[in-house]
């Protein structure tokens, strides 16, 4: 039930941002969606535990924070600036996991899968923010 929850979450913000949401949005969302879903289809082909290091989550979760980096450097808006931060959290709970033996915790797992929900809520906010200007641009 919990994982058809998070499903619908995650479906509903691909589609309100894809429909609504500005160019960088809509990269974003997309970068997000399909990164999260790529970490699963690694953990499930791979067999790991999630608190294991593993290079191919840690090569996914670099890919996304480049193209999260790479919008938030262009960017003139602030929203993609804790999409960034939040994101590069979770890299370095990735890269953590190989320099010690002590930080393979429950709290690391939860640390790096944590940070989707509040990453998705500020882009809907910023998507509802970019429809709010775009109808004050049109209105004058």
């Amino acid at each position: 039930m919990l994982n058809s929850a998070i499903e619908i979450w995650a479906s509903s913000c691909l589609i309100i941002v894809l429909i609504w949401g500005s160019r960088e949005q809509r990269i974003t969302v997309v970068t997000l969606f399909v990164g999260s879903h790529t970490t699963a289809l690694i953990f499930w082909n791979t067999g790991r535990d999630w608190l294991a290091p593993s290079p191919w989550l840690a090569v996914n979760e670099l890919v996304i924070s480049a193209i999260i980096l790479w919008i938030a450097f262009r960017s003139e808006r602030f929203w993609p600036l804790p999409i960034a931060a939040f994101q590069l959290i979770v890299l370095a709970a990735h890269f953590v996991t190989y320099f010690t033996d002590a930080a393979q915790s429950y709290a690391l797992g939860v640390l790096q899968g944590i940070w989707y929900d509040p990453q998705m809520i500020i882009l809907l906010i910023a998507t509802w923010r970019h429809v709010k200007r775009e109808k004050a641009a049109k209105q004058t």
